[in-house]
């Protein structure tokens, strides 16, 4: 079979969420990047090369990688994402004097940090199944 590419990671990250706004292709590469890093940092290294395919970065990995692997690459990318809203949300402006305090987020900020946290959840369970034990 093929050698996985970004494209396919990408597709992975996408698929986790709906949204209003495309993101920016540049962005998404910037996180896979970031994903690659702390893979390679936490579980295992992985080689690949880096081209242009009409003015876009193209990943291709040196070997088709395993259907789990792209999913975590992918929840990477998605807790990226998500640190990203949870900043915007943080900043988006608050009213607060002596008689009112307003904030134009209402829940928002609750349910961001939630998701985000299920995230980490979810990436450390797989990072951890994913690890080699030392009994090995």
């Amino acid at each position: 079979m093929a050698n996985t590419t970004s494209n396919e990671i990408i597709d992975f990250f996408e698929s986790s969420f709906t949204s209003k706004v495309e993101l920016p292709y540049t962005l998404e590469m910037v996180w896979l990047k970031r994903a690659i890093g702390v893979y390679s940092n936490e579980i295992s290294d992985v080689s690949f090369t880096s081209s242009t395919l009409n003015d876009n970065e193209v990943i291709t990995f040196d070997e088709e990688l395993k259907v789990i692997v792209i999913e975590l690459l992918a929840m990477y990318m998605r807790l990226f994402y998500q640190e990203r809203e949870v900043s915007l949300i943080n900043k988006r402006s608050s009213i607060v004097t002596k008689e009112l305090s307003w904030d134009g987020n209402g829940n928002n900020k609750k349910y961001a940090n939630e998701e985000l946290i299920y995230y980490k959840n979810k990436i450390d369970e797989l990072t951890h199944k994913l690890k080699t034990n030392s009994y090995s």
